[in-house]
């Protein structure tokens, strides 16, 4: 999923996970309420694109809690107000139409599926302009040092570009 509007800074935190039916906000809310400064709000809506389950008053609640984002396999709406709070928030849709209180059931903090991804409620998620990662608890560790590594190796091909310049650094894999 790619962000609703650009995300100059990226993130991480953990997942409240939510599962809704297509149009009813019942279980959103409920999710809501189990907020924590620094988690995601992970909503799985089966892909709906009729009826938006987030929006201004969701992301200002989720503001006021202090969640860190929103990652929203569904609709969501209010994407002028969204932008002009700032808010970090990844949809599969956008829909002038809402859920409504139906109360027709749901499940927080249960794995979802988004975009064919299973997502455990505290699972870390790091989020930045060009995506999402979806760290397993128990592969946090292994996880950070495979990042921690990449990121070196970033910097010193970097460094090495502007010292050697792109010809002397592209044959150095030539044998590779």
């Amino acid at each position: 999923m790619k962000p609703l509007f650009e995300i100059e800074k990226p993130f991480a935190g953990p997942a409240v996970t939510v599962r809704i039916p297509p149009n009813d906000t019942v279980f959103t809310c409920k999710a809501l309420d189990n907020i924590r400064p620094g988690d995601i709000v992970v909503i799985d809506a089966s892909e709906e694109e009729r009826y938006a389950c987030w929006g201004e008053v969701t992301t200002r609640i989720a503001m006021e809690k202090g969640a860190a984002a929103a990652i929203v396999n569904g609709a969501i709406t209010d994407t002028i107000a969204l932008r002009d709070l700032g808010f970090k928030v990844y949809s599969h849709a956008v829909s002038p139409m809402t859920t409504k209180f139906y109360d027709l059931g749901g499940d927080v903090n249960v794995p979802v599926s988004i975009s064919g991804c299973v997502i455990q409620p505290g699972d870390v998620i790091v989020g930045s302009n060009d995506g999402l990662l979806v760290v397993p608890q128990d592969e946090i560790d292994a996880y950070l040092k495979i990042g921690k590594e990449a990121k070196e190796l970033d910097e010193q091909n970097l460094r090495d570009l502007k010292m050697l310049g792109a010809e002397t650094l592209l044959r150095r894999w030539d044998s590779k």
